[in-house]
């Protein structure tokens, strides 16, 4: 609620009118007295009471002039008081207006901020629309060569005849497709987030096959690599040997050959009998992410004793297997082509510039060996 504007009184009118009332009392009362007085001493000489009461005149002359003094100086001073309130109340007046001038001053100085806040957020959302409109162009435009390199891809994954001195091949009818999770899927020199390829790859290659096919999803390593969901992370069971070494994971994984190396979708073949069996091998996939290292070689074993019936494999990766570090490359592709006792043919895809560029890296020269030596074909994208 807003105050009212008050006086201010320096004077009381009030006041002056008491004293003057009170100073006529008590001349009254002191007439009283001398009459009293008077009468006490009746029994004086003419003379004296003739003397006194001259005296009582005299002084009764001289109150009367004090009073009419006093009023008069109660009409100055009233006109005086009028005076001074008149001047408080216009100093009153100009305060209230400097003060109502500082609060609109304030207002102005806060609306003018707001305003200059208001213009910069308004840059700000700007500016954020551009940058978002351009990395949503750079994506498409990503997206839309990834989608260019898949299709090369299934094309050449599907030749049935002899091209550019290579052998082509169908799609096995049962296959495993096998994915490297590790690290370097997001963080590599080439600064790729290759796990989008992969995802996309994986995706486009389920879609492409007939209701004839039989599939299934393994990955590795397991140690951190699925979204954390519930749906997700049913997709990974701890093996109970694992579960001796605790939260100690990295133990575990350097003392065993299968605690968090690799996991399975489905840990069989499954027929794509229709689209909602598809649907499901989608959002599995979107499960993935990448972390930790590359067990390669634990995971094909697995792969070749779990899944006896498969035809083929095909092998998503973007580096090579740890036990490089032990072994040397040709020794590896080796006991890949022995474990592979059922002769499944094994296709390799490198993920990243390096396999589209068939780079002369370690990586490159690996995914190919294992293709040529197992009736495969290697595929860079």
């Amino acid at each position: 609620m807003k105050k009212r504007d008050r006086e201010v009184n320096i004077f009381n009118l009030s006041m002056l009118d008491v004293m003057t009332g009170a100073l006529g009392a008590v001349m009254i009362v002191m007439i009283v007295l001398l009459t009293q007085k008077i009468g006490a001493e009746e029994d004086e000489s003419p003379a004296k009471l003739s003397e006194n009461a001259i005296e009582l005149t005299k002084q009764a002359n001289e109150l009367y002039k004090e009073v009419e003094s006093l009023k008069k100086d109660k009409e100055n001073l009233s006109k005086e008081v009028k005076s001074l309130v008149e001047k408080a109340k216009n100093y009153t007046d100009r305060a209230n207006t400097l003060l109502k001038d500082k609060e609109l001053e304030q207002k102005e100085s806060e609306l003018k901020k707001r305003e200059e806040e208001l213009e910069k957020k308004e840059k700000e959302i700007k500016t954020a629309k551009n940058e978002e409109k351009t990395k949503l162009e750079t994506e498409i435009e990503d997206l839309k060569s990834k989608i260019e390199i898949l299709k090369k891809v299934i094309a050449n994954l599907s030749k049935t005849d002899v091209a550019d001195d290579k052998i082509g091949f169908e799609i096995p009818k049962k296959v495993v497709l096998v994915v490297d999770l590790s690290g370097s899927m997001i963080n590599n020199p080439d600064k790729e987030n290759r796990m989008d390829q992969v995802r996309a790859g994986l995706k486009m290659m389920i879609a492409t096959m007939s209701k004839e096919h039989e599939v299934d999803i393994v990955f590795f390593p397991s140690f951190e690599n699925l979204e954390n969901t519930k749906e997700c992370l049913a997709l990974y069971e701890t093996p109970e040997s694992c579960k001796k070494y605790g939260d100690n994971k990295i133990e575990a994984y350097d003392n065993s050959d299968n605690c968090y190396k690799y996991g399975s979708f489905n840990k069989k073949l499954i027929k794509l009998a229709d689209d909602a069996i598809k649907y499901d091998f989608y959002k599995k996939i979107s499960c993935l992410k990448a972390n930790f290292a590359t067990p390669t070689m634990d995971t094909m074993k697995y792969v070749f004793e779990t899944y006896k019936d498969a035809e083929g494999i095909i092998l998503y990766s973007d580096g090579t297997p740890d036990n490089v570090k032990k072994k040397t490359m040709d020794t590896l592709v080796s006991e890949i082509s022995t474990m592979n006792k059922d002769g499944k043919k094994i296709f390799t895809i490198g993920v990243g510039s390096e396999f589209r560029n068939e780079e002369n890296t370690d990586a490159v020269n690996f995914l190919k060996k294992i293709s040529q030596d197992n009736g495969g074909y290697y595929v860079g994208f």
